[in-house]
């Protein structure tokens, strides 16, 4: 599985809720703080800078 794909999969709280997963503390936090869904820490971490500097 590709990353693009497994992304698509991990940051759905739908596919992972009708799989029987909890969706991940990070997307939790994406959703919280308004950003697209995010699987990763540094994808959080990247969008969060963005915003700081004025680029998002």
């Amino acid at each position: 599985m590709t990353y693009d794909r497994a992304h698509k999969v991990l940051s759905n709280k739908h596919f992972l809720q009708d799989g029987g997963l909890s969706a991940t503390p990070v997307l939790r936090i994406s959703e919280e703080l308004e950003l697209p869904p995010c699987v990763l820490a540094k994808e959080v971490k990247r969008y969060v800078s963005a915003a700081a500097v004025g680029g998002q």
